[in-house]
């Protein structure tokens, strides 16, 4: 008995928007798991950890992981791409590192990402080089897509976290990666949602209170983020250091997707403090230079041009 050309058919459900209000599958936010897919690791082996995830729960796990560009992943339901494409997700996963049973120390959230000393989200896509014919598929690959907050516990669970465009691809496959050599993932409350803006609103955890982490934050360039003690000696406030250059320092994605239009004026505001680097004294800044070394910060706004041409404001 043969099957001609016309006598298969291939199903594609419709899904309504409920379906993708949670893009990620198996994520752990269940006590007990009972299975490690759709998870996948793209090093050795996989796992499910069992009474070793957050609060004693279960826990997605490498085991010997060896290469430190390999991680955790799966691909992502094609028909809610689809339906988000070019809208902002949020992604947010808890992980613990492992090293040979004990604490991994060897983390360094300010290296390079290039470097691997941290996990990231990467996301791979695949495309068409003819879209017309649908011929030449090729792989492409974003890295450092969703960073890890500071400050780096060794003794805890740490936020990765972060949001970001959803792709325009037929294929997503999203990957938590990077970290030294030889270091066990342990991966738990992995969430992939829709990422709403809010006009009244558009930094996020601007008092730098929630979770205790820079969550929504990362560095721009290459100075040391951290926290430290809020203004007054109150609460929190994230510190940049080790600058090596006047336009380094703290910044977070922004989503104006919210009914902005071009020529709408924003209110920024923040409270600063200035310290030398050399013995953290207490210093000042002029804003009446364009020195560099003593000029008062800016506020940077980066962004592109409907042609991909990239800008910046100061």
């Amino acid at each position: 008995m043969s099957a001609g050309p016309l006598d298969i058919k291939l199903l594609k459900p419709h899904v309504d928007s409920s379906y993708c209000d949670e893009l990620i599958r198996n994520g752990g936010q269940d006590e007990v798991l009972t299975t490690i897919k759709p998870w996948v690791h793209t090093d050795t082996g996989i796992s499910v950890g069992h009474e070793l995830g957050r609060n004693n729960s279960d826990a997605i796990i490498t085991t010997n992981r060896q290469r430190s560009y390999s991680g955790i992943g799966q691909s992502v339901d094609s028909r809610c791409v689809e339906r988000m494409k070019g809208r902002f997700v949020e992604f947010s996963a808890w992980i613990s590192l492992n090293d040979n049973g004990t604490e991994a120390t060897n983390i360094n959230p300010d290296s390079r990402w290039y470097d691997r000393q941290y996990p990231q989200l990467a996301l791979n896509t695949r495309h068409h080089r003819d879209m017309s014919t649908k011929e030449y598929i090729y792989r492409e690959e974003t890295n450092d897509v969703v960073h890890l907050a500071r400050p780096y516990r060794s003794d805890a669970w740490n936020l990765i976290h972060g949001i970001f465009r959803m792709p325009s691809t037929f294929h997503l496959f999203i990957e938590v990666d990077s970290a030294p050599d030889d270091l066990d993932f342990y991966l738990d409350d992995v969430s992939m949602v829709p990422f709403y803006c809010k006009q009244d609103q558009l930094a996020r955890n601007g008092d730098l209170e929630e979770l205790g982490v820079t969550k929504y934050w990362d560095a721009w360039g290459e100075p040391k983020i951290d926290m430290t003690t809020g203004y007054g000696g109150q609460g929190n406030a994230i510190r940049a250091s080790e600058r090596p250059h006047y336009s380094h320092g703290p910044a977070q994605y922004l989503d104006l997707d919210c009914g902005f239009k071009v020529g709408d004026r924003l209110l920024f505001q923040a409270r600063i403090k200035f310290e030398s680097a050399s013995d953290n004294t207490v210093t000042t800044c002029n804003v009446y230079t364009w020195d560099g070394t003593t000029r008062c910060s800016d506020i940077f706004l980066y962004t592109r041009s409907n042609d991909g041409v990239r800008l910046y404001y100061r």
